[in-house]
């Protein structure tokens, strides 16, 4: 069963991770059941999960006119080096209006929209356009000639917990 496939955890060295890696599968069965309920099927929908040690968060969407579908998210409070930084933030990224943990947070969730991302690295990506909205930031991460759309927004579910969130689409 979907159930059974999704809650089976792998081995993990410390207990929180495992608790964070529950959490996540939970969310990722509650959306399958909200679809479920619209009459969309878990074999017609596109997943995309991510967790953190303080929060978790799934996404789902029919597959009609998308090759992929992609979510991450990190606590705002997370810093970066420099170092880590220049690993996957790429020269023309410098000059954008954000900051190194805004652009992880864009690229890992491309990523994971491309359905061929095993044969890409982080660092590949590039954000080529970015716009604000009112509330979020819109773009288009581009990967070997590949389209992905993003939108990244700060999501605060508590007074304590605030997180950047990116959720990505690649169309067919």
């Amino acid at each position: 069963s979907l159930k059974s496939r999704f809650l089976t955890p792998p081995e993990f060295n410390h207990e929180e991770r495992k608790k964070s890696w529950l959490k996540s599968r939970d969310c990722l069965l509650q959306v399958s059941e909200q679809l479920r309920a619209q009459n969309i099927l878990p074999e017609n929908t596109l997943f995309s999960l991510s967790h953190t040690d303080q929060a978790s968060i799934a996404l789902g969407a029919e597959k009609s006119a998308l090759r992929g579908v992609g979510i991450d998210l990190e606590p705002i409070s997370r810093a970066l080096s420099a170092s880590a930084a220049s690993k996957f933030v790429n020269e023309s990224e410098r000059n954008l209006t954000i900051n190194a943990i805004q652009i992880w947070v864009v690229k890992e969730a491309c990523y994971k929209a491309n359905p061929k991302n095993l044969d890409t690295v982080i660092p590949e990506y590039r954000i080529t356009e970015l716009k604000k909205t009112a509330s979020t930031l819109e773009g288009i991460t581009v990967i070997r000639d590949q389209k992905i759309e993003f939108l990244l927004f700060l999501f605060e579910p508590g007074p304590l917990h605030r997180f950047w969130v990116s959720i990505a689409k690649m169309r067919i």
